[in-house]
C-alpha cells in the first residue's frame, strides 16, 4: 500500500527543521556525533510535495554509511509531514521591527 502524502503540512522555520533532523540523527544509535543537515528550499511542483530538501550532511566523527541509512528511513517522514516558511527579504523581519519600535520610542521621546 503506497503511503499517503500529507497536503496540509507544519510550517516551521528552516532552522528548527534542521535542528529537529539533526536531533532525530543524533539518536540514532551510532550517529550520535554528527554535526547536522543543511535544508534548501525548491520549488514544489506539486502542491502535495514539500518545500525543502536536505542539500548538505555535516556528519562530524559519525560514521556516514550508517547516518545515511538514517536519513533514508527519516527523511521521508519529514518530508510527508513539513514545509519550511518562506524566507523575509533582507531588511524585514526582526531588525525591521527594531528599527520600528526605536523610531516609535524616539517619537514618544520627542512628544514629551
Amino acid at each position: 500500500m503506497p503511503k499517503k502524502l500529507v497536503s496540509d503540512r507544519m510550517v516551521v522555520g528552516k532552522t528548527d527543521l534542521e535542528k529537529k533532523i539533526t536531533g532525530y540523527l543524533r539518536k540514532a544509535g551510532r550517529c550520535v556525533d554528527a554535526a547536522g543537515v543543511v535544508i534548501s528550499p525548491v520549488a514544489a511542483t506539486a502542491p502535495d510535495q514539500a518545500n525543502w530538501t536536505i542539500s548538505v550532511v555535516k556528519y562530524g566523527r559519525a560514521p556516514k554509511a550508517d547516518c545515511d541509512d538514517e536519513l533514508t528511513r527519516i527523511a521521508p517522514l519529514f518530508l510527508r509531514h513539513f514545509n519550511i516558511a518562506a524566507e523575509r527579504p533582507a531588511g524585514e523581519g526582526e531588525a525591521a521591527a527594531g528599527r520600528r519600535d526605536d523610531e516609535a520610542a524616539e517619537e514618544e521621546i520627542s512628544a514629551a
